[in-house]
C-alpha cells in the first residue's frame, strides 16, 4: 500500500519484516526525547527492534511501517492480549515526518487490518498533554474511555463491532 503525505512525498505502508531490523533501529534513533516520552513504554533499543521485526505475524501481532527510500518514517502496531480483550495499539512518527498526515494514514491502515482480521476493537493510551496524538486518534474514531498511569494518560478505545464489551 502506498500513501502520500500532505507535503506530497510518497511513503509505502506495509507489514514490517525481518529485513527491516536496521531501519527500525534507525527509526528509534530518529525520535526526540519528547517523541520517546509519548511513544512509551518502548525501550528503543536493539533488542526491542529485533522483537518488532520477529514478532509481526500479521494476525495477533500486526506491525506496520511507513517507509520512504528504505527509511522507516513511522511505525504502528497492535498486539493481542487475549481472546476477550481488545488488542493494544501504539503509533510513532520520527520527528521530521510529523505533522504531515502520516500518523493518520498509518492508523487507518492498522484499523483496516484489525477489521480484516475480525478484531472487535482496539485500545491505546495517550499522554493527556499530547494534543497531536489525541487529534490523530480522535480523527480515526477513538474515544476516551478512562484515565490511567496515575492520571497522566487517557485510555482510548475504538469499537469495531459496534459494542463496548471487551477492553
Amino acid at each position: 500500500m502506498s500513501t502520500t503525505s500532505s507535503r506530497g512525498a510518497p511513503a509505502e505502508i506495509r507489514q514490517v519484516g525481518p529485513d527491516d531490523f536496521p531501519a527500525v533501529l534507525r527509526f528509534f534513533e530518529g525520535l526526540s526525547p519528547e517523541s520517546r516520552r509519548t511513544f512509551a513504554p518502548q525501550p528503543f533499543d536493539e533488542e526491542h527492534a529485533r522483537r518488532i521485526v520477529e514478532t509481526s505475524d500479521g494476525a495477533e501481532n500486526v506491525r506496520l511501517v511507513a517507509v520512504r527510500g528504505g527509511e522507516v518514517l513511522g511505525y504502528c502496531y497492535f498486539e493481542s492480549r487475549g481472546p476477550d480483550l481488545y488488542p493494544t495499539v501504539g503509533l510513532g512518527i520520527i520527528d521530521r515526518a510529523q505533522n504531515q498526515g502520516l500518523g493518520s494514514r498509518l492508523m487507518s491502515a492498522l484499523v483496516a487490518e484489525a477489521r480484516r482480521l475480525g478484531k472487535p476493537g482496539l485500545v491505546l493510551t495517550v499522554h493527556m498533554d499530547s494534543a497531536r496524538a489525541l487529534r490523530v486518534y480522535t480523527k480515526n474514531g477513538y474515544r476516551i474511555t478512562g484515565e490511567c498511569s496515575n492520571g497522566i494518560q487517557w485510555e482510548m478505545t475504538l469499537d469495531l463491532d459496534g459494542e463496548d464489551s471487551a477492553r
